[in-house]
């Protein structure tokens, strides 16, 4: 089926250049309650602000690695229960004890962060900030031989009302100068 760069369906439109642009660049977290405001504009957040400075992190990883990737689902019920599950994994090559420390560290019970997403296609969202996503996995493996990777799988999971909530490019650069 060929691309049709002009087709609309019920508001949504679709491009040529839509697609192939999966992945992601950079995945940065904060603590739910160092975020203070999320001012919308247009549907958008676009000027984020926090009650510590420089209490936002980024989790640098390969953003090549063809398995890093934000996914989210929102179902309703016939009762009228409604979930929106917003999903970040990431992958961190090799296991060293840096990294299983940090990742020890936040895979705790009850601490409530948003995740702040770039993706590839330069979409910008924030997850967590209804009820807090929290870090739900960490997998490590050595890999069986030299062309198996060593690396940690991290998971991060929510349960939000609704879809996340997108971020200006602006609302984002003010995430990423609170690092």
């Amino acid at each position: 089926m060929g691309c049709t760069p002009s087709l609309t369906l019920t508001g949504l439109t679709f491009s040529c250049a839509d697609i192939a642009v999966g992945g992601l660049k950079r995945v940065l977290y904060t603590l739910l309650s160092d975020v203070t405001a999320t001012p919308l504009v247009a549907g958008q957040i676009d000027a984020p602000t926090f009650s510590a400075i420089n209490k936002t992190y980024e989790l640098e990883f390969n953003n090549k690695d063809g398995f890093s990737s934000f996914s989210e689902e929102k179902t309703v019920e016939t009762n009228g229960v409604v979930n929106a599950i917003p999903t970040v994994v990431i992958e961190f090559p090799k296991m060293t004890t840096a990294k299983r420390t940090l990742l020890d560290e936040i895979t705790v019970a009850g601490l409530e962060l948003v995740i702040w997403v770039q993706t590839a296609a330069d979409t910008y969202h924030a997850i967590g900030l209804d009820y807090g996503a929290y870090c739900s996995l960490v997998s490590g493996a050595s890999g069986t031989g030299r062309s198996e990777k060593n690396m940690y799988q991290v998971t991060f999971t929510g349960e939000e009302d609704s879809l996340s909530t997108p971020l200006s490019a602006a609302g984002f650069a003010l995430v990423v100068a609170n690092i």
